[in-house]
């Protein structure tokens, strides 16, 4: 007879279960979810439209974005700004601050 571990028994050297939210935290989440579809849809709207706009001035950047790497500068501000966005996602979604 075999087990997994969903019908083991527990023992005292398991690691507790991660649990990110609260039952009554399910507001928060999809408020938080809503936040980052709204930011992500205004992203990709924009650059979209940067593209085109591009295009029409005779520049096609999309094999140049494609394959660009950025400087040691840019991947800090980008690393900087993705910290952000993560911070305001788990704000979002414990219901801290003024997110």
């Amino acid at each position: 007879m075999t087990t997994d571990a969903k019908t083991s028994p527990k023992r005292a050297s398991d690691p507790e279960p991660r649990q990110m939210l609260r039952d009554n935290q399910l507001d928060h989440l999809g408020e938080a979810m809503l936040t980052l579809t709204r930011e992500v849809w205004v992203l990709t709207d924009r650059v979209r439209i940067l593209e085109a706009v591009l295009e029409d001035k005779g520049i096609d950047v999309r094999d140049a974005i494609a394959t660009y790497v950025p400087s040691a500068e840019l991947e800090a501000e980008l690393a900087a700004g993705r910290t952000r966005l993560v911070d305001a996602i788990v704000t979002a979604l414990t219901g801290q601050g003024d997110a």
